[in-house]
């Protein structure tokens, strides 16, 4: 059985929590006259982070492995991921809400009492050197201040937070809406797409513990106030929820025939899918406190993907150029050298590759054969999936791709245990590259 994403970053949030907050009970204060406790001074904003322990794969940069482990952290720190905050409905506003607006830079326009539709807009963070895994802005130009604040003027507005992660995937500007910010992306099955957002949980409220009137205004308010310049004032940062959305295939050679095994050569593996579609990664919604998965509901963030616009993706090797998008559509830069044998009753692994969830792919396999060395072969599986009724490969899930040689010209494939279906048989192939 393929296993499941146990992520992982920017406060990735695994299980959600059933407590019921106290604020629930707590003594009422009036939403419209709270305690001014919220001061003057900018708040600035700072996004809270637990342990990211899953791998996220993405090209140049290698498999991302667990935080715990301190020899991992350095490929984290190199990632790239990005932040949006929008205003977001409450008891405080209730107009219209406006994505594609500029952000309202609260430094440069010293919090003159403009609404902040937009608070942070496409902002690039990174995991900090800090023992714990956090985050941090990344700085802008030289000379502008890169760091994002909440509003003095506006303690009682809410926003929505948003992150997302491409990698090196190709997309044009973003394409923003009233209330949705999207990017049409390419993959080349190299790039861990992610997206995220944030919400609360229950041990935010224990920052709370103090029970003065201002805390009690929150307990009672917690999801009209989440996350506002009032939450802020006590510590409660934004929460990030992280969603693979790809399926994550390993390959791997296995021997099956004591006599066999050892005379196919395995030179290639190519994979069809989809390789476009349109990602959203900010969108409005009505999000807030006292979060139960059955419960509460979420922002619809994630790629559609364009059933039109497939195309062949070989398995990355040794050879195939890091941080070059596309390498992984042409053969020539994805052969096994040299390609690869097994004996009977060994198993080699052969790579990875990141794909959009679906319900089968195209899947050949390139060899050649030690008594044949100047013809190439392909063994081709049209629809590779599950037997199983209902069953396809998901987003935030990894999948064991088994090549069994059983013989001459003989190559099985199976997915978690499971025989591929229709297999379309070997050809010969003429020419050493297609």
């Amino acid at each position: 059985m393929g296993k499941k994403y146990a992520l992982v970053c920017c406060a990735l949030l695994l299980t959600a929590c059933n407590e019921s907050y106290p604020g629930l009970y707590a003594p009422v204060v009036d939403a419209d006259n709270p305690n001014p406790e919220v001061t003057e001074d900018l708040m600035p904003i700072k996004l809270s982070a637990t342990d990211p322990s899953f791998d996220i794969v993405t090209r140049g940069l290698g498999a991302f492995e667990s935080w715990s482990d301190e020899a991992n952290r350095e490929r984290w720190r190199k990632a790239d991921f990005y932040v949006y905050a929008f205003l977001a409905n409450n008891h405080e506003f209730t107009g219209s809400v406006n994505y594609a607006g500029e952000e309202v830079n609260l430094m440069l326009h010293n919090d003159d009492g403009r609404v902040p539709y937009c608070l942070v807009k496409n902002r690039k963070v990174k995991f900090t050197n800090a023992p714990e895994p956090t985050l941090e802005w990344v700085q802008g130009e030289e000379g502008v201040e890169y760091q994002p604040y909440y509003s003095v003027s506006y303690p009682d507005y809410k926003f929505n937070f948003f992150v997302y992660h491409i990698d090196n995937a190709l997309c044009g500007s973003p394409m923003e809406g009233a209330t949705q910010v999207d990017y049409h992306i390419a993959i080349d099955g190299t790039q861990d797409i992610i997206s995220g957002f944030a919400h609360d949980r229950a041990e935010d409220v224990e920052k709370l513990e103090n029970y003065d009137s201002e805390s009690l205004n929150l307990l009672n308010h917690w999801s009209e106030l989440i996350y506002s310049t009032r939450t802020a004032n006590r510590g409660i940062l934004p929460r990030l929820y992280l969603t693979h959305h790809m399926a994550r295939l390993n390959f791997s050679i296995r021997g099956n025939s004591q006599d066999f095994s050892n005379k196919i050569q395995v030179m290639a593996v190519g994979v069809i899918a989809p390789v476009e579609g349109n990602f959203t990664v900010a969108r409005d919604w009505q999000g807030g406190g006292e979060w139960e998965d059955s419960g509460m509901p979420s922002p619809q963030l994630g790629v559609v993907w364009d059933e039109t616009k497939t195309d062949t993706m070989f398995l990355p090797t040794s050879q195939t150029p890091e941080d070059v998008f596309g390498a992984t559509y042409q053969q020539s830069q994805c052969l096994f050298e040299p390609s690869v044998s097994v004996e009977y009753n060994q198993e080699k692994e052969l790579g990875e590759i990141l794909l959009p969830p679906a319900k089968s792919y195209g899947i050949f396999v390139r060899y050649k054969m030690v008594d044949r060395p100047n013809e190439i072969f392909t063994a081709n599986y049209s629809r590779v999936g599950f037997g199983e009724e209902n069953r396809e490969f998901l987003a935030g899930t990894e999948y064991n791709v088994s090549l069994g040689i059983y013989g001459p010209q003989s190559i099985g494939l199976e997915v978690d245990g499971c025989i591929a279906w229709n297999e379309g048989g070997d050809i010969t192939v003429d020419g050493e590259d297609m």
